[in-house]
């Protein structure tokens, strides 16, 4: 395997895949989508866990908070919470020693062009302070494509605070959500793609699959993966672990089909 990839991981389990881990050579990738279990950790946990990865060889990384999350919401409350879970998400990542945070923009395409802009002004100020505690912090914050159909909006937020974040490419939402396919969502990112999550679907729901079972061509990600070395991701349950390194392996040595 010409590169280490990692597999997603909740915080309840952040420990119990370690052997399985060290084992199949892969990263942990620590998704942080209970609120509860992040907040509420007990002192010490992330420089503890850091250390029990650290002696193993293994480097991870993070997905921020993101379920009902928003920095552009119109209401200030909700844009306090998202700013204070993401925040708290990053120093948990800082204390880790992750190597990247991935997190989502919260911004859903289907308000209208006026609204679109109210939001992408309530949005600026808090991502520049989230910009602001990663780069002091030593970690690169990497926007991921969720529900944008195209790259604009991350094309205005790059205008608006420069280039002082990357990308996750997600294979599965370009699929189901996106106007763009996978090789021209990788063509945007271009050098700034971080972060790759590699997971399958049927074309009308983000059903988190194993790549190899659904109906993505995953073949034009060969020669980026190759090129560019992003962190790849699998967002999938660690019971398909075998059957996704197998599937990576032949990705990468030109031996995957098409589809099933």
């Amino acid at each position: 395997m010409p590169l280490r990839p990692a597999i997603q991981i909740d915080i309840a389990h952040a420990r119990v895949f370690e052997p399985t881990l060290l084992h199949a050579r892969v990263d942990p990738d620590i998704i942080m989508d209970d609120d509860d279990a992040l907040t509420g950790a007990a002192p010490g946990f992330w420089r503890e866990l850091r250390r029990e990865y650290e002696a193993v060889g293994a480097a991870p990384s993070v997905h921020l908070p993101f379920h009902g999350l928003n920095l552009g919401s119109r209401s200030r409350s909700v844009r306090e919470l998202s700013m204070s879970l993401l925040s708290a998400g990053l120093r948990a990542a800082a204390e880790l020693g992750a190597v990247s945070a991935v997190m989502h923009t919260g911004f859903v395409p289907l308000v209208s062009r006026k609204a679109a802009g109210k939001w992408l002004e309530a949005f600026l100020p808090p991502f520049e302070r989230l910009l602001a505690e990663a780069e002091e912090i030593g970690i690169p914050l990497a926007l991921e494509n969720t529900w944008e159909r195209t790259p604009a909006l991350f094309e205005r937020i790059g205008e608006a605070v420069g280039r002082r974040f990357r990308y996750c490419l997600d294979t599965g939402h370009c699929s189901v959500y996106s106007e763009l396919s996978v090789s021209e969502w990788a063509d945007f990112m271009g050098d700034d793609l971080a972060v790759l999550h590699l997971h399958d679907n049927d074309g009308r729901e983000d059903l988190h699959l194993p790549p190899g079972r659904g109906a993505l061509d995953f073949r034009p990600l060969a020669p980026v993966i190759l090129e560019r070395r992003p962190r790849v991701v699998f967002e999938t349950k660690p019971r398909h672990l075998r059957e996704e390194l197998a599937f990576l392996r032949g990705l990468l040595s030109g031996r995957a089909a098409a589809r099933p």
